[in-house]
């Protein structure tokens, strides 16, 4: 691609607000509902301890990088269970890379495989963590209390988007923003 393309697409995703930028620090944290975006990204589906989470993020960027895809937004994982439900070795989780669409030619779902689908608009709960990524169980805590006490029932799998850099950012400044899908309760 040209760099006059590549600067062309950046304009208009800035424009047109299609491109997302981390919160700051200094930022309000408090839990609040929105709708999200759609997003096409390539994901891929992995089962296993979530400490093999920053494998994965380096497989997914490899694909990427090797299809030379523009990225729109930060990495995000979504999670399918808990490790209060299961055994560490059987967690369900995927890691995905918000891109702008594709053309053709990219594969769909593939069990086991680096994969292009769209995320749909999803009403989420969401809130941000700041601090090490071992440490957010304490902010999920916070966000489904506040889901249950308000009156919202969840919808869907869990996703955290990292806004940091975990190899330029300290720990103890590292963004995550939380979000569970919702429905209000009947």
């Amino acid at each position: 691609m040209r760099l006059s393309t590549v600067i062309f697409v950046a304009a208009v995703l800035l424009v047109s607000g299609i491109v997302y930028s981390a919160p700051k620090p200094s930022e309000d944290f408090a839990i609040s509902i929105k709708k999200t975006a759609p997003w096409h990204v390539a994901y891929q589906k992995f089962t296993g301890p979530y400490s093999g989470v920053p494998k994965a993020i380096g497989q997914v960027d490899s694909w990427v990088r090797k299809y030379n895809l523009v990225l729109l937004g930060p990495v995000l994982s979504e999670y399918y269970n808990s490790p209060m439900e299961v055994d560490s070795t059987k967690l369900e989780w995927a890691i995905m890379f918000p891109i702008l669409e594709p053309l053709t030619g990219f594969p769909k779902e593939t069990e086991g495989e680096v994969s292009i689908k769209r995320l749909d608009p999803v009403q989420v709960a969401y809130t941000y963590h700041q601090g090490p990524y071992q440490e957010v169980g304490g902010t999920y805590m916070k966000l489904f209390q506040w889901v249950f006490q308000n009156g919202y029932q969840v919808a869907g799998p869990m996703r955290e988007l990292y806004w940091s850099d975990p190899q330029n950012t300290p720990e103890d400044k590292l963004i995550s923003e939380l979000q569970v899908p919702v429905t209000k309760g009947q």
